[in-house]
Order: C-alpha cells, then structure tokens, then sequence
C-alpha cells in the first residue's frame, strides 16, 4: 500500500470520527517519515479530539521543531499538556502532574487553565506557600475573581504574611455559592480569624454534594483554632449521611466528639480537650449501641477516624487510649465487612506481614525498612502491604526482600479482606495512630499474633494487640505501665536505619537564613510543639539577642499560623523580639533540610516529644543537639542517641536548664567542634545497631510460637 493511500485513509478515518484508526495509520506513515508535517497535523488532530494527551504532545512537539514559535502550535501543546496535567491528578500522579502543568506554563507563562490547576494541585499537597505567585498571576489577571482572591489571600496566610491575606478577603464581597464561602472560610481561619470562620461556615446551606468539600474544611478550621465550627461541619456531614445509614458517616459523628486541636493555646486548653474527650468517648460508648450499630453501612471506614493529637500532650494516655480501643474494637466487629475469614494462621512456612502507610520515603519508612530484610533472612515468609495512595521508588526497594508486596489503593475493608486472605501468623503494625484507616482493621483479630512498634510511640489501647516493639535505650523505668500491650525491647535505635546523605556546605542567604546571628534550629512539626517549649524558646531569644530561632511552617492547614502566633506572645513577653528572631522558613526537600541543619549552630530538642527523625539528620549534619528526657518514650529518643554517642553532657535534666544548655553551645565554637567529631566518629555504629537482628528475630519468633 502506498503512502498517499495510507494517508487518504488516515483522513477518512478522521472525518469519520474514528479516531483510533486515524491515528495508528498516521504512526505507520511516520514510522516511516517523521517529517510529514500533513501526517503529523492529522495525528495531531487525532489526539487531541480524541483525549489521547501523550499522543498529541508527541505530534505537536514534532511540528513545533519543524513551525519554532508558531502561536496556533503553542496554544495547541500547552493545552495538550494541561489536560495531561489533569488526568495523571485524576490518576494519583501528583508529581507527573505537577510537571505537566509545568510545561505548559513553560510555552504559554499566561496560560490560565494551567495556572488554575497547578495552584490547585499545590494546595492539595498542602504547598499552599508555593502557590501563591500562581494564584497572584491569575489574581491579577481578573481583578473580579473572587476564588483566586480567596485563594491567594490563604496561601499568604499561610506564608505568614496575615496582614496582606487579611485587607484581601476585606475588600471581597459576600461569596456567590457554597463552594466558595467555604474557601473564604479556610481562608479566614488561617489569618487568624476564627470567628469570622465561623460565622462564614454558618451561612452556607449545606448539601450533599459539598461533603468532599465539608470534610476537608472541618480539618482545616480545626487545625486553625476553630473548633466549635468544625464540630458544626462534621455534625452536619453526620446528617447528610444519614447518621450512618451511609458511609462514611460514623466517622463524623467520632471526629465531632473526639476532635482534639493541634495547636494548644496553653495546659488548660490541654485540660479543657483531654476531658471533652473523655465525655466524647462517654457519649459514644451510650450512643453506638449494637441496635444503631446494625442499622449503619456495614463497612470499617466508618471508623477511618484517629486521635492522633492526643499523644502530644505530654500525660499519660494509657487510659484514654485504652477506652478509645475498647470502643473501636466493639465497632470494629460489628462493622467488619460481611464473609471476612477469621484468623487461622499459615499452616506451613511462617508468615509474618508487615502492614501500613509507611512503607515508603517518610520517617516510619526509614525506621521500619531494615525489619522487611531481616525477618525473610531469618526465613520468614514476609508480605509488605502498603496502603495507598502513598508509594514511591523506596516501597519498591523496601519489599525487594519479601516474598510480595501488595499495594492496597481502597480503603479499611480491602487492608482487612487482604491481611485475612494471607492467612499470616503475625501481623505487625509498625504504626497505629498516624493513618486513620489502620486502627480499625488492627482492631479485629486477623491473625493468631499481632503486634505494633513506635511508628507512633503511644499505646494503640487495643485489646487485640499482643505486643508492643519499643527500644530499650528509650524507655523509662516502669515503661510497661505506659502501655496496655506488653512491651518487646529491642537494641539500640532498633533498626538499621539507611545512611543519611552528608550535606554540602550552603550559603545562609541562599537558604533563607540570616547572614548574622546565632542559629538554633527548632524543626518539629507544630503540633509537637507543646506550650511548655514556649518558655525555653522565649528564654533563648531573651537570653542571647544574637539568636535566631530557626522553624519550619510544617504541612498542617492553619497549625503553623497557630504556632507562630503563640510562639510571637511568649518572646515578646520576655522581651524578646519576635519579628527578629522568629524565621520562618517554607517546607523543603530532605535535602534543603539537611543544608538548613549544617547551617543552624545548634538543634533545640522538643519537650514531652523528642526528635526521632529529626534527630538523626541533626546528627547526620554533624549538629549537635541539645535535649531534656521527657517522661515517656516519645520525649526521650534523643537522649537516647546523645547517651549511646557518649554526649551526655548534652542531655540536662529540666527545661529550665534546656535554654542555658543551647546558648552555651551556640555561643562555644570549639565546644560545638568537639561534639561534631564526637558524632561522626559514633554515628555510623548507631545507625546500623548490630545486635538488632538476633533480637528482633528471637522477639518474633517468641511471639508466633506463643
């Protein structure tokens, strides 16, 4: 056949609609000749009638190199690649999206639709900061957008400049639809505007088609302060769900009497949540009796709801954890999916999974990895289950030894179906408490054995837990009395934890940093920054005038907001200064984060919940850190590591102390010398803690045969 009867019928077939055949006889003609600037229109053409984005890319890119800088072909790719854009964030592909919006913006910097998606996707991904020029672009480019306002003036919220955000959402007029009214409610509870928040979120008449969108916000006003309108919003999510004839409306009525907030103004606000839920569990436990149970949608992500912020209130939460289990658990076994297998165990070759959300490029992730290796050369048949959405590169890498990963994208009941169908002898929890859905699934019993660690190092309170793995360098005495799980001490770190890449020497500016002053790096999340560190930072910056105060805004909606201003009302009490010695900077890559620590003259560690992570990349970074033990494990890791590097002298013995201790280290250069070679000298055998193995093995081994 010739080529001018291939292309006549590659035409016809296009007239035809029939897309598909118009585009596979284009290829063979191209395959061919390249060149063929008709072909390639048609194929073009083809694709991008036809949704085929890739496709279409590929043609126009081809007539672009043939046409450089013809409008019509510019307008043509950029489109094609922002509606690429919009299916691989339909598909789950944020970082395939995020650079397709990226090349479309590259063509056509104008290009509204790729400026509105790309600014969305960052918001998404909790990137509000980064998406502030895109959403000043389009803010400029219709003065009358209202969204791209109310978008624009949260993203700079968020980025700290509350001033700005907050004469933006003054000079808009009252919101056109529901939808918006909740953006401008998200965007009122980050400037600090809890009540206006409030007042917006009353006016919207909600329906089921804003759910998605009433969820997302409850979170959001919770996390900002604004609790009494976020448990409005999941009451009215409870109703519209039909008190849980349909799910997930349980979860709702959980998180409006459990919701705890992240960012505590002080210990009586401590006080004042920790008994609202202890009341919160009252009412449930009488609420949900089996009869109401029994008339719920019989599913477990009914129960996808965590009370992750209670660990952070440096008490004890045996009690409460306890009751909140026993509750979970009784949901748990009515809700459970209909035919799910009871437990039975393998029957032959021993079968251990190990079951999360963290396996993958996360601080769990890097803690956990070396147990997939050790238990299948022990020679245990080991399953990874990881629950979706989340895996990367390191997932792959982490199962490399087991004998299957099994990547689980649904929800609570697909985790359970799967964990019953592997018929294991041991199901291990590296964490329970961090991803909602896995405490319910923990609570039913689908394995003869199973066990937590410290992914998130509180008791998971569950009756149907057989162990909990924690470190023995870490724990107090009396820690068994911390847990109702019985405790299994491993050495050391209790993990091979993989080498931390050593940053290279970075110019301060360039970092964001100030070129003067003394840097005392303080880099945990918010939300694990209890009141009480208020008055250590406090007395750094009023005891050194040189010190800077070096944090990072964290990924919570309106916790990082929350945070800075408590944090501005303690320093300029002691008469510090806030605006000077308070820096910011914006979440960045490990790597950004590793040159923020090389810069920083000394690590301040966190009351009540110590470093892990954080810790170990201070260490890395060859910076010293300066730490109180706390009273439970979670306040005592870095103690832990300072005491088996020998560096005790940095370990003091009350808060008080904590701030002296950081200012005569970031004051002694040579003192800071000698603890950095005293750290790269014992680091590597820290890291890679050789009695771990035989103990891990022997603990496993004990729990399976018992």
């Amino acid at each position: 056949m010739t080529a001018t009867t291939l292309f006549d019928q590659a035409a016809a077939a296009y007239r035809q609609g029939d897309d598909a055949r118009a585009l596979a006889l284009a290829r063979r003609l191209l395959a061919a000749d390249p060149g063929q600037a008709g072909v390639l229109t048609l194929a073009a053409n083809a694709a991008l009638r036809s949704g085929d984005w890739p496709a279409a890319i590929e043609s126009l890119q081809a007539l672009l190199r043939q046409q450089p800088g013809q409008p019509a072909l510019l307008r043509a790719l950029a489109q094609a690649w922002n509606r690429q854009g919009s299916a691989l964030r339909r598909e789950g592909e944020p970082a395939a999206a995020e650079a397709a919006f990226r090349s479309a913006l590259a063509l056509l910097p104008g290009h509204g639709d790729a400026l509105f998606n790309l600014a969305m996707l960052l918001d998404d991904g909790d990137r509000a900061e980064a998406a502030v020029p895109l959403w000043r672009a389009l803010a400029e480019a219709s003065p009358g957008d209202a969204e791209a306002a109310i978008r624009l003036a949260r993203g700079l919220a968020l980025a700290g400049d509350v001033d700005q955000a907050g004469g933006l959402l003054d000079a808009l007029p009252a919101p056109g639809s529901p939808a918006m009214a909740l953006d401008l409610a998200e965007a009122q509870a980050a400037c600090g505007r809890p009540a206006q928040a409030a007042r917006t979120v009353a006016s919207v008449a909600a329906d089921e088609a804003l759910l998605p969108r009433l969820a997302t916000v409850a979170e959001t006003l919770a996390q900002a302060g604004a609790d009494e309108a976020a448990r409005d919003l999941h009451r009215t999510c409870h109703r519209l769900l039909g008190d849980g004839a349909r799910a997930p409306g349980l979860r709702h009525l959980f998180a409006r009497h459990l919701m705890l907030p992240a960012v505590p103004t002080d210990d009586a606000a401590i006080d004042a949540a920790r008994a609202r839920f202890a009341a919160g569990l009252d009412a449930l436990a009488e609420e949900l009796t089996p009869a109401r149970l029994a008339g719920c949608a019989r599913t477990l992500d009914q129960l996808a709801f965590s009370n992750f912020y209670l660990a952070y209130h440096g008490r004890d939460d045996r009690e409460l954890q306890s009751r909140f289990g026993d509750l979970l658990g009784r949901c748990a076994a009515a809700l459970a999916p209909a035919g799910l297998a009871p437990a039975g165990g393998s029957g032959g070759r021993r079968r251990i999974a190990l079951a999360g959300s963290i396996f993958r490029h996360c601080t769990a992730g890097h803690y956990f990895a070396s147990w997939v290796r050790i238990l299948a050369g022990a020679g245990f048949e080991v399953h990874v289950v990881q629950l979706g959405p989340a895996g990367d590169a390191f997932t792959e890498a982490i199962a490399a030894p087991a004998a299957a990963l099994h990547r689980i994208d649904g929800g609570a009941d697909a985790l359970a179906r799967r964990l019953a169908d592997l018929r294991c002898d041991l199901i291990v929890y590296p964490e329970l408490g961090m991803e909602a859905r896995l405490p319910a699934v923990a609570a039913l019993r689908l394995a003869p054995r199973q066990a937590c660690a410290w992914g998130h190092p509180v008791t998971s309170g569950l009756a149907s837990i057989d162990a909990y793995f924690s470190c023995a360098g870490m724990e107090p005495q009396q820690a068994g009395d911390h847990y109702r799980e019985p405790l299994r001490l491993l050495p050391g770190l209790g993990t091979h934890y993989p080498p931390v890449p050593t940053p290279a020497a970075a110019d301060r500016v360039a970092l964001g940093l100030p070129a003067q002053g003394r840097l005392y790096l303080v880099p945990h999340a918010p939300y694990k920054l209890h009141p009480d560190n208020d008055a250590v930072l406090a007395a750094i910056a009023a005891g050194d005038r040189q010190a800077r105060l070096v944090l990072f805004r964290g990924q919570g909606r309106g916790s990082g907001a929350a945070l800075l201003r408590r944090l501005a009302a303690a320093l300029a009490a002691a008469g510090a200064d806030p605006d000077r010695q308070l820096v910011v900077l914006a979440n960045t890559s490990r790597e950004g984060f590793l040159a923020v620590n090389r810069a920083c003259d000394v690590m301040v560690d966190c009351l009540h919940w110590s470093g892990g992570n954080t810790s170990i990349d201070a260490l890395a970074s060859a910076l010293p850190v300066v730490t109180r033990p706390g009273r439970f494990m979670r306040g005592r890791q870095s103690a832990a590591m300072l005491d088996a590097l020998g560096l005790q002298r940095l370990v003091v013995d009350g808060p008080e102390a904590l701030a002296g201790a950081a200012i005569a280290l970031a004051s002694d250069h040579a003192g800071r010398d000698a603890c950095a070679r005293q750290i790269r000298a014992g680091l590597p055998d820290l890291l890679a803690c050789p009695a771990l193995p035989k103990a891990l093995v022997a603990h496993v081994e004990a729990l399976i045969e018992g």
